[in-house]
């Protein structure tokens, strides 16, 4: 009997990014090499992701601040490039 393998929660971003890459057989055999304490960003660059305020923004940068990623966007508002940290974006 073949062992089930748990998915990787912290993975969802970067198996969405590999999904829109390779096909589905190839994605399951990479995330297999990927150990289970690794933590990748649910969003990278390019991608269209929705604040909890509902506006919608383009990825422009990623990084880690205090620990945690953060996204960094165009503001309409401010005029220039500013961030957001991961929980305060819609999944």
């Amino acid at each position: 009997m073949k062992k089930q393998i748990k998915e990787n929660e912290n993975l969802k971003g970067f198996k969405r990014k590999l999904m829109e890459i390779m096909g589905t057989n190839q994605v399951d055999e990479v995330l297999r090499l990927i150990p289970k304490h690794i933590i990748m960003p649910l969003l990278y660059v390019g991608d269209e992701a929705t604040l909890e305020d509902g506006d919608k923004v383009i990825i422009t940068d990623l990084r880690i601040k205090n620990g945690q990623y953060v996204y960094y966007y165009f503001s309409e508002e401010y005029g220039e490039e500013v961030y957001s940290y991961e929980d305060e974006f819609v999944f």
